[in-house]
């Protein structure tokens, strides 16, 4: 399973090292259109076509190791037990440390201390407890929805708890890129609020906001394709399960209801502590007090305007993953999953 598993990730990267040549020159030549002050890559060349190989063969290798490393103690047999639901004891401990750390680093007087223990250390800080706090919320939620009076949040619950591990991966990437676009409306609303705003420097800066913004935007898209056939999967292996409580009286429709329980009650808490991460993290890193000097009214509602609308904005994304998977629910409670062969 180690060896399959490297090779269907390197043949993966290796695709994606193929297709990043030419996307790449697109991006560029959609740059270029762009006025000089914004322009944030220069022209393609030489030297971009002939390092593009090695790039590709980068990716496939990187690709294989993680592929090899993560199918590490698969499991290929049946088991003989049921799994038992996993206690995120390590990502709690490690949240809890991060948070530690960072919070000494702004306790500490940062007149006459490096720059690492100023910028640097509370930065990685805050991206290892975005990357690590959706599994214990993931725990959090699911014994939450266990021991709800609602039976179907108790089986969205049992779900969540059962599969920690593969979704607190695919969340920490969302809470990651939900970490960028924090920073992002942060910034931007530091510098609309100070008292020397200066349109043309903002307009330099919108530049490079939107970039990263629509980077972000974009690997949360894959992230959240990954998660939809992640829960797509369970699905699948479930479906004799998910048999036998529709013909006990559970309906698709509460089925159907359960996976939207299941996926609102992790995408969107996911996500939302990404962005609010973000802008505490714009406020440790500016070079200026954020909003020093400027209407700070104003940049806290924009600030929780972006949070808010991030998070509606997650929240209707999770709702519609669960309605594209109305057809695995379907096929999950047909009839012919009873059959013994």
């Amino acid at each position: 399973m180690r060896g399959l598993g490297a090779v269907e990730a390197g043949v993966g990267g290796l695709i994606g090292g193929l297709l990043a040549g030419p996307l790449y020159l697109v991006l560029v030549l959609a740059i270029q259109l762009l006025p000089r002050t914004a322009r944030m890559l220069p022209p393609g060349n030489a030297v971009d076509l002939a390092t593009w190989p090695i790039v590709a063969f980068v990716l496939a290798a990187a690709a294989a190791a993680v592929g090899g490393l993560f199918g590490r103690g698969v499991v290929s047999d049946p088991r003989d037990k049921p799994v038992k639901a996993q206690k995120p004891t390590r990502a709690t401990l490690v949240v809890v440390g991060a948070l530690g750390v960072w919070l000494l680093c702004r306790l500490v007087d940062r007149q006459g201390v490096s720059f690492f223990t100023v910028s640097a250390l509370p930065a990685l800080s805050a991206i290892v407890i975005c990357l690590a706090l959706p599994t214990a919320v993931l725990a959090w939620q699911g014994r939450r929805l266990t021991r709800s009076g609602n039976p179907l949040k108790v089986l969205a619950g049992g779900r969540l708890l059962r599969t920690i591990r593969p979704l607190g991966r695919m969340l920490g990437l969302l809470a990651f890129c939900g970490l960028t676009l924090g920073y992002m409306a942060g910034t931007l609303a530091e510098q609309l609020s100070r008292e020397d705003y200066s349109r043309h420097t903002t307009g330099f800066q919108l530049a490079g906001f939107a970039f990263a913004a629509g980077a972000a935007m974009f690997i949360a898209l894959i992230a959240g394709v990954g998660l939809l056939a992640g829960t797509a999967d369970d699905l699948l292996d479930q479906r004799r399960q998910l048999t036998a409580l529709n013909v006990l009286g559970v309906g698709e429709a509460e089925l159907r209801t359960s996976v939207r329980y299941q996926l609102t009650s992790c995408i969107t808490p996911a996500v939302t502590a990404g962005l609010a991460i973000g802008v505490v993290l714009n406020y440790d890193l500016a070079s200026v007090q954020l909003f020093y000097g400027g209407d700070k009214s104003s940049a806290a509602l924009m600030v929780a305007a972006a949070i808010a609308g991030g998070a509606l904005l997650t929240w209707l994304a999770a709702n519609a993953a669960a309605y594209l998977l109305r057809g695995q629910v379907h096929e999950a409670v047909a009839a012919e999953n009873l059959r013994s062969t």
